[in-house]
Formats: C-alpha cells, structure tokens, sequence
C-alpha cells in the first residue's frame, strides 16, 4: 500500500489528475488493461477510484492495482494497492477494495 498527498491548490481538475495517474501507472507495464476511473463518495468526500492490471517488466510477474483519488478539501490524497493478479481474482479482492474505508483521520 503506497499513501501519498499534494496540496490541492497544485491541481485544477481532480478527475483528470485520477486519469493522469492511471495513464502513468499503465505506462509502467506490459499488456497492460485498466478500468473506466470512477466518481465515487468515500466518507464524505469526493474520489475517484480505477483499477490496473498487468505485467511488471522488471520481474515478468502480474500485478493488480487499485487506485483511489480522494479530494480532501486542502489535499489531494492518493492511495494506491496492489497484490498479484491470481491472488487478486482469487483471495483479497474484497480487502483491498475496502482499505480505503478503513482510513481513519479523512
């Protein structure tokens, strides 16, 4: 699980900074496929949520992420989790889906 922020006043559109970051994470596999990024509420506030899978070039292994945008007010605050592939479909597709509610202090 990766946790990270940027102060708000440094995006204009928190949609297409989802979109940007999507765009980035494909960039970084092979035979790569995302979802739409969706417009969601997690706790009150604004977020956008996608979900990208494929091959990690440095080890030939398949990845899941999951990532969430959540507009904050003041931040923007971007929450990113992953597992395997097969053990996404498989075992913990529920858990990471639900990591982002468990934040506490949004």
């Amino acid at each position: 699980m990766l946790l990270n922020y940027i102060a708000k006043k440094d995006i204009t559109d928190v949609g297409a900074y989802a979109e940007t970051k999507k765009a980035g994470q494909l960039s970084k596999l092979r035979d790569a496929t995302a979802t739409e990024t969706t417009k969601t509420d997690i706790k009150g506030r604004t977020a956008y949520v996608n979900n990208v899978e494929g091959i990690l070039p440095s080890s030939g292994s398949k990845f899941h992420f999951r990532q969430t945008v959540i507009d904050d007010g003041g931040e923007i605050l971007l929450l990113s989790v992953w597992t395997t592939a097969a053990n996404y479909d498989g075992k913990v597709k529920d858990q990471l889906d639900g990591i982002v509610n468990g934040l506490n202090g949004l």
